[in-house]
């Protein structure tokens, strides 16, 4: 079994931060993860608190209605593309 920490918990999110290079700013993760059960941030690899909950994995939407709506959404841009 993994051992648990603070990356894999579905409480912490990432931290992201704004920099400035040049005339422009940039946005980035950091190391930090913020635990939102505790409300305080955190190390990933630290250990998880007493909340600890592990992140779920997505799962793939692969309806047929999914796909129909791609085709449509497909063939709509080709017509639109064809009549430029």
């Amino acid at each position: 079994m993994k051992t648990k920490k603070c990356r894999s918990c579905n409480y912490c999110k990432r931290v992201y931060r704004k920099f400035r290079y040049g005339f422009g700013y940039g946005i980035e993760f950091s190391k930090a993860y913020y635990c939102t059960a505790c409300k305080k941030i955190t190390e990933p690899e630290s250990e998880p608190c007493e909340n600890f909950c592990r992140k779920k994995r997505r799962e793939t939407d692969l309806s047929p209605q999914r796909f129909d709506e791609a085709e449509e959404a497909i063939r709509f841009i080709s017509k639109s593309l064809k009549d430029e």
